[in-house]
């Protein structure tokens, strides 16, 4: 007998995979609620590639209201991604120049959700592909599409990550981006500074470190391009059945095979009350059990009925049967009970197909299962006062993918995140080094904030704390007492936030004429200090907007530390709207305490 493998084999019965993207990019949060980081590119340099491209991208209309993004590549060839048009069509194409065309599917790669499809419409411009470069860290890009109800419009943003796998469902080894993608957007063109496409963009979600879209990348896929322009259509490879089909000896015989070869087998789809939802048979007929209508179970599916305001058709009497050696899967959200099946040491599980209902079910499972897990860990390391692209080129040879682990940078408010994931022992490793590389911008690690880092030094040293404020009005002492205990070390401030106000608490009348400049920092900082007797003191000044000041533009902060070692004034301009600019200065006013 061959030693069973522990092996996690996926069989989507009745088309279940896709219907995560039952619309052109699911999405799993909400955009509008992120600040996005915007590409730190040249702005007339993403104008002038987007001015170029934007008329090969076209939008494509498709069956029941759906809709996505593609463009031209070669005349007469769109590229989009597969789930797009993988409802079959019709298809109408929306050019750029607002003429309308039909299109016909040509090929596809379903595992790397990339398809082409063929039209006699004439193509107002084409796109290159960019196959031999590979994509950076920190590069930035720009994403044509139609989100948001938005027709052909740019999206700017950063590369994140490299050749990720962020979800059983979605291709492996995309790209991961900052792009601010929307339903709508999917194949979509993702094109660097030089104008050529990298990728098509697939997916958008929510991952650890906040809302983020993936592209697939075309890097080392020329061939399959080449191969879907001749007609290919290349699937995933299911073990079984794909989309609605009656039961066949031969669909029994490989779910048998599956279940001889894996400790795990799981089974998604197929349980609904149709003809040709044919799991349970093809499981029974596998394991030689038979099939027992279970009289409880058709009890709870008449209630959910009930519950409705209808009466169960006869036909989901089916979804009450199973084999004796297996125990039901409670569906919290459908009429169709899963099943686990445990016999000769190894497990069976049966899922619906929609993931609304097989994903808490699979998650009341998993931890009962105990598989035997690599140990993982993840780093976090928090900077301030260095950029994404410095970053990447400080760290050099150390962002490349290695086996088991991988690093990937963030933009937040609080600076730019370094995140190490992957094998414990590795891991640890690599943090050291980054750690080394980049100790004078490092403030902090894991969860911490900037607020509590700020306490954690005050409190080390036996030091206090005072502000005094202007441009953020109170902002950054509500940061700072947002902290527990943070009486204990921050005295109070002062909210400066006119010129009077700003002499009235010790700032010299002659620097009032420009109140936005490093002298009046200065002087404000000095004078909280002295007003409160602190340790330390903090200050703002600055344009928060939305209109110049001073001859400033809007952005334009300084932020001030005056401490046993004297006063230093800092000078920044920041992107972003009133609130943002404001929020900013709070967090470059607290990291100037800490590096």
């Amino acid at each position: 007998m061959r030693k069973a493998r522990g092996i996690l084999l996926l069989l989507p019965l009745a088309g279940a995979l896709y219907a995560l993207w039952s619309q052109p990019v699911q999405l799993w949060g909400r955009p509008e609620n992120v600040t996005w980081e915007l590409a730190q590119a040249p702005p007339e340099r993403l104008q002038e590639v987007y001015t170029r491209a934007h008329p090969a991208v076209l939008r494509i209309d498709g069956p029941e209201g759906s809709r996505g993004t593609g463009f031209f590549y070669r005349e007469g060839l769109v590229l989009t991604a597969y789930h797009v048009v993988a409802e079959g069509g019709p298809y109408t194409l929306v050019l750029s120049n607002q003429k309308r065309a039909t299109a016909t599917l040509l090929g596809f790669a379903e595992p790397m959700d990339l398809a082409i499809l063929a039209t006699e419409a004439r193509a107002p411009a084409l796109l290159s592909l960019e196959t031999q470069r590979r994509p950076q860290v920190g590069e930035a890009v720009l994403h044509i599409g139609n989100g948001r109800n938005q027709f052909i419009a740019p999206r700017y943003g950063r590369i994140t990550r490299l050749f990720v796998d962020p979800s059983p469902f979605l291709p492996q080894g995309l790209v991961e981006t900052s792009l601010p993608l929307s339903p709508g957007d999917s194949g979509g063109p993702v094109l660097d500074l030089e104008g050529k496409v990298v990728g098509v963009a697939v997916a958008i979600g929510q991952t650890e470190e906040g809302f983020r879209s993936f592209f697939t990348p075309f890097l080392g896929r020329g061939q399959v391009l080449a191969e879907m322009e001749g007609g290919k259509r290349s699937y995933w490879p299911y073990l079984g059945l794909r989309g609605p089909r009656g039961l066949t000896p031969e669909l029994a015989r490989e779910v048998g095979q599956a279940w001889e070869r894996a400790r795990l087998l799981v089974l998604s789809g197929g349980l609904g009350p149709t003809p040709d939802d044919v799991t349970r048979e093809a499981v029974a007929e596998a394991l030689g059990e038979p099939l027992v209508l279970d009289e409880e179970m058709l009890s709870e599916i008449e209630t959910i009925f009930r519950a409705r305001g209808r009466s169960m058709p006869e036909a989901n009497r089916k979804q009450a049967l199973r084999i004796p050696s297996a125990t039901w899967l409670k569906n919290p959200r459908g009429t169709a009970p899963g099943w686990w099946v445990r016999k000769e040491g190894k497990d069976l599980i049966l899922l619906p197909g929609p993931p609304p209902e097989w994903r808490p079910m699979w998650e009341e499972v998993l931890p009962k299962l105990n598989l035997p897990r690599r140990p993982y860990a993840k780093r976090v390391l928090k900077t301030w006062g260095i950029g994404e692209s410095e970053i990447v080129e400080r760290l050099g040879e150390l962002f490349k993918r290695e086996a088991e682990v991988e690093v990937g940078t963030y933009p937040k408010l609080q600076g730019v995140e370094v995140v190490i994931r992957g094998r414990e022992d590795r891991v640890a490793d690599l943090t050291e080094r980054i750690r080394k590389r980049l100790f004078k911008e490092i403030w902090g690690e894991g969860d911490l904030t900037l607020a509590e880092a700020v306490k954690r030094r005050l409190e080390l040293e036996g030091a206090t704390l005072a502000t005094m404020e202007s441009l953020t009005g109170g902002l950054l002492g509500a940061e700072i007492t947002r902290v527990p205990g943070a009486s204990r070390f921050y005295l109070g401030g002062v909210v400066s936030y006119s010129a009077g106000a700003k002499a009235r608490f010790g700032v010299p009348e002659e620097l009032l004429a420009k109140t936005v400049s490093a002298e009046t920092a200065k002087a404000m900082v000095e004078a909280a200090r002295v007003l409160f007797g602190s340790t330390y003191a903090l200050s703002t000044t600055g344009v928060a907007g939305p209109d110049p000041l001073e001859g400033e533009p809007v952005g334009t902060v300084f932020v001030a530390l005056a401490g046993p070692k004297g006063t230093e004034v800092r000078r920044y301009r920041f992107p972003g709207d009133r609130e943002v600019v404001r929020l900013r200065s709070v967090y470059a006013a607290l990291a100037l305490l800490l590096t």
